[in-house]
């Protein structure tokens, strides 16, 4: 592809702590030809001072102040100011290796986009990684048309056909300012996947790696994870936006009934989103030790969605004696430490979470304290929706 300039623009929002290790994370670019378009979206901590002091160790930072006005706008604001060819988005939280620009650079080649895996952090340090369903590859021509009937649900089941973020993912500037004008910026719960979607439709061809190019902080402050009353309104105008969309391509259908599936697994987690959980908890995930449990005294390890439905099930069950719920981060006046553990009397521990690998590493770490392992109980939570 030659050495093209690229742009990389970083929305900052009240990230004081991260900011640094972020933009030092691009700067260290192996590849040395880009552009760093900081985008302080009206900040009320010191994030954009640092942002200015930065741009002073660098000649190729560009700090934009704005007032706030959201995450898509300040996307927008560094699209027009780019003056790359191509273009990446990184999250002012987070950080990417050394080499992912030289490495999604020669892939770009006459493609539209190029897409990578994600390593993302867990609320419990444990690193996750995040990756395509669809298989990896170039797209062109009459392939072109399996991407996008697998891309937002692959072979109709409940993975990514591509991740929804914005960031891990490299662009055509060109492309990216036709779509940008149709995305709603009053949008703020799943804002990403409008843009992605709506920017891989316009695409010709895509290249799809798994390599781990992306490092997704953990942040229990994030927007994201903060409740929002708003959610069902982003939602429905996730939806109404796509939609529309959707039906004038010729593969309305497939496209549709992706979106329609997304929409469902949305509302699966409403009550959490807007804060209502676990007291007012859909049920996704059903308890699956009933027959076993009965007049049993059990405690509850794990306060995610399956701890949370765990929970939500058991409390209106009359035979099963609920002495505890634990939790390593997530913390109420129904969810304490581990380590109260020792203070109560139980039959079992229930291992409240999806993933086995967790799973197995709480087992591991509660043998490690003196826990027998025949109280210890895991189940792959079973799925009333997914």
């Amino acid at each position: 592809m030659g050495n093209e300039l690229v742009s990389i623009i970083i929305p900052v929002y009240n990230v004081e702590p991260y900011i640094d290790e972020c933009v030092k994370s691009v700067i260290n670019q192996d590849y040395e030809n880009i552009e760093i378009i900081l985008v302080d979206d009206g900040s009320t901590d010191n994030s954009g001072i640092l942002c200015d002091e930065l741009a002073k160790t660098d000649e190729r930072i560009v700090v934009i102040h704005q007032l706030n006005c959201g995450v898509v706008t300040a996307r927008n604001k560094g699209v027009i100011q780019a003056k790359g060819k191509y273009i990446c988005f990184v999250d002012a939280d987070d950080t990417i290796a050394n080499n992912m620009i030289s490495i999604m650079t020669a892939m770009m080649k006459d493609v539209d986009v190029v897409d990578c895996g994600v390593m993302q952090e867990t609320k419990n340090g444990s690193v996750q990684k995040l990756r395509d369903g669809l298989e990896e590859g170039l797209y062109q021509k009459k392939y072109m048309e399996y991407l996008w009937k697998n891309m937002i649900r692959y072979r109709e089941d409940d993975v990514e056909g591509i991740l929804q973020y914005c960031f891990g993912k490299l662009y055509r500037k060109s492309i990216l300012k036709r779509i940008f004008d149709k995305l709603d910026s009053s949008i703020k719960y799943c804002e990403d996947r409008e843009l992605v979607y709506r920017y891989f439709l316009e695409c010709k061809s895509a290249y799809i790696m798994h390599n781990y190019l992306y490092f997704y902080r953990y942040r229990k402050d994030s927007c994201v994870r903060k409740s929002n009353e708003t959610v069902m309104h982003d939602l429905n105008k996730l939806y109404t936006s796509l939609s529309g969309t959707f039906r004038e391509h010729y593969l309305e259908d497939s496209l549709m009934k992706q979106l329609q599936m997304v929409i469902a697994s949305r509302c699966y987690m409403i009550t959490s989103l807007m804060g209502f959980a676990p007291f007012c908890q859909n049920v996704r995930y059903i308890f699956p030790f009933y027959n076993m449990l009965n007049g049993k005294r059990i405690v509850l390890y794990g306060a995610g969605v399956v701890g949370c439905n765990y929970y939500w099930q058991i409390r209106k069950s009359n035979e099963i004696d609920l002495v505890l719920w634990v939790d390593k981060s997530e913390h109420s006046d129904k969810v304490t430490e581990p380590e109260q553990l020792h203070n109560v009397e139980y039959d079992y521990i229930i291992i409240s979470v999806k993933d086995k690998y967790l799973a197995d590493k709480i087992i591991d770490e509660l043998i490690a304290k003196g826990i027998d392992e025949k109280k210890l109980l895991w189940r792959e939570p079973l799925a009333l929706a997914e």
